[in-house]
């Protein structure tokens, strides 16, 4: 894959299924480094990659702490 490409095309290559708002959104707000090719945003590649290894480490962190909360509350 080139270094640079469209936010939709590698957000569907790693498969994220995320909507096209939700990746403008993620853009405006430089969660996901961007840049313009006159009308038209790119990503590089290896932010799209690091995106993806953050939302991993922060669900399976969330997912741990629900799982002690359960364990503690004896829910489980």
């Amino acid at each position: 894959m080139p270094p640079a490409c469209l936010p939709w095309a590698a957000f569907r290559i790693f498969r994220l299924n995320v909507s096209r708002p939700y990746v403008v959104r993620l853009l405006d707000e430089g969660r996901i480094p961007s840049h313009r090719v006159g009308t038209h945003r790119r990503v590089l590649f290896r932010d799209v990659v690091a995106y993806r290894e953050e939302h991993r480490r922060a669900r399976a962190s969330a997912l741990d702490r629900m799982s002690a909360l359960d364990q503690e509350l004896g829910l489980t």
